[in-house]
């Protein structure tokens, strides 16, 4: 009895921790970051447990219609039978400036409040593409703004511009990108807003987009996760399978660039290297 009576004062004493590191309606890992729920809306659906503003839509696929504008130097394969899918599962998000509503918006916006703590990081992978031009230079983000300490700067996750040499007029990202945030260091956990935000530039005349997909919040490895799931394992031996030896320069493909873990622009053994020297590494709770 007395041994049951100490483990329950230790169980007394620690649950007041407990409850203070994950206060009430703290979320410890992101709700539905695949996109694959959503809430049926009258001209379109938005993702299950995220805030959202203006068109932020969740689609099985991808391909621009602008009512105005052109998409002729998007780095791109696409055509209306060959539109963008999603990176993983059966839906990706798909966020829109321009008049593809009644109201003509600046900006779309999605956000979620979630803890993050000492090491996490948000990943996942994003595609940017403008019916835009310069010098009409519209832009979309990600950022992790602090809800605890709100007069720090917020921690950018990545950015993409019409003025940009790498996007440039009528352009885009050459495909899916992925993205990883800095990790949290110790004293800076706790409660973050992820924001995301594609917005026009000095109009709203002409559309761009942001595509977001198999989103995350974990410790990632340091090298070697193709795709994308935190973690370094078979599935990633096996991407790198099927896109064996393909090259960026190639124009008839859509070259996997999450894929491309040296940055040299062709699947070959480096990436099997690097993924050998991170076997199992990563967050595989």
């Amino acid at each position: 009895m007395r041994v049951e009576f100490r483990k329950l004062v230790v169980f007394a004493v620690l649950l007041p921790a407990i409850f203070q590191t994950f206060p009430d309606d703290v979320l410890a890992e992101l709700l539905n970051g695949d996109f694959e729920q959503s809430i049926e809306g009258m001209n379109f659906n938005t993702p299950a447990d995220w805030n959202c503003v203006n068109y932020t839509a969740v689609v099985s696929s991808f391909f621009p219609n602008p009512t105005r504008g052109s998409y002729e130097n998007w780095k791109i394969n696409i055509e209306p039978n060959n539109p963008i899918k999603p990176f993983s599962g059966n839906s990706l998000l798909a966020l829109s400036t321009g008049n593809l509503i009644e109201i003509e918006p600046m900006n779309a916006d999605v956000w979620q409040d979630i803890y993050l703590d000492i090491g996490q990081s948000v990943i996942g992978v994003y595609f940017f593409g403008t019916c835009d031009y310069i010098p009409y230079s519209d832009y979309a983000y990600m950022e992790l703004q602090s809800l605890d300490t709100p007069e720090n700067p917020a921690i950018q996750v990545f950015y993409e511009a019409v003025d940009d040499p790498n996007i440039g007029s009528y352009g885009s990202t050459p495909g899916w990108m992925a993205f990883e945030s800095p990790p949290i260091e110790d004293g800076q956990q706790g409660m973050y807003r992820i924001f995301i935000r594609v917005s026009d530039g000095l109009d709203h005349i002409y559309e761009t987009y942001l595509l977001l997909d198999g989103m995350r919040v974990c410790t990632p490895p340091e090298n070697g996760d193709v795709n994308v799931d935190c973690k370094v394992d078979l599935w990633d031996l096996a991407l790198v399978s099927e896109n064996w030896m393909l090259e960026a320069e190639n124009p008839d493909i859509r070259f996997p660039y999450y894929a491309d873990l040296d940055g040299d622009g062709i699947i070959n053994s480096n990436e099997v290297d690097l993924i050998n020297v991170n076997w199992l590494d990563g967050d595989f709770d």
